[in-house]
């Protein structure tokens, strides 16, 4: 299973006075830079006299200091090769939040030639109610072989073990 290491930072900024004891509008940005950490190397193994040589995939410890350089692989034809740069994914989002309730994000995933099908377009929203997040997502890949699109529907329950009951814009209107 391919492992990525992703490296990045985000801002957030609070615009306009509290209502309810809440933030009127919060921005977030982020952006980030990763790569998948995944290598395997060729082995010689004997069988029944024979030598063959297969490919073993590193672990993911292997993976991690051996899988910067260059990567070579045979696509059926010719053999390929992508350079550090070429390896490289480069993500960056918006999400901007109404009183920590109503969110709408957008986001997108920047991919090299070599992984242009990874390239990703999302756009979504959120509603924090509390006990329950609703999440809806909208992607599309605009640059792959096929221009797949597609959405998904997360939901969230948390449980307080705290004590404390979570910041929610119903706790206005169920006082």
């Amino acid at each position: 299973m391919p492992a990525r290491l992703k490296i990045g930072a985000g801002l957030t900024a609070d615009y306009g006075e509290e209502i309810f004891g809440m933030k009127s509008v919060r921005v977030l940005g982020s952006v980030a830079v990763s790569k998948f950490m995944i290598r395997q190397e060729k082995k010689a193994i004997e069988n029944n006299g024979q030598s063959d040589t297969i490919y073993v995939a590193m672990n993911a410890f292997e993976a991690l200091y051996r899988s910067w350089g260059t990567y070579t692989w045979y696509d059926g034809m010719n053999y390929q090769e992508a350079s550090l740069a070429q390896q490289l994914f480069f993500h960056s989002g918006i999400e901007v939040v109404f009183l920590e309730t109503l969110a709408l994000r957008v986001g997108y995933q920047k991919a090299s030639e070599v992984n242009l099908p990874y390239t990703i377009q999302t756009g979504g929203f959120g509603i924090d109610l509390g006990y329950l997040v609703f999440d809806y997502t909208r992607y599309y890949y605009p640059e792959g072989r096929l221009s797949e699109k597609g959405y998904t529907w997360n939901i969230t329950a948390r449980i307080p073990l705290g004590g404390n009951e979570p910041r929610s814009i119903l706790n206005q209107f169920f006082k």
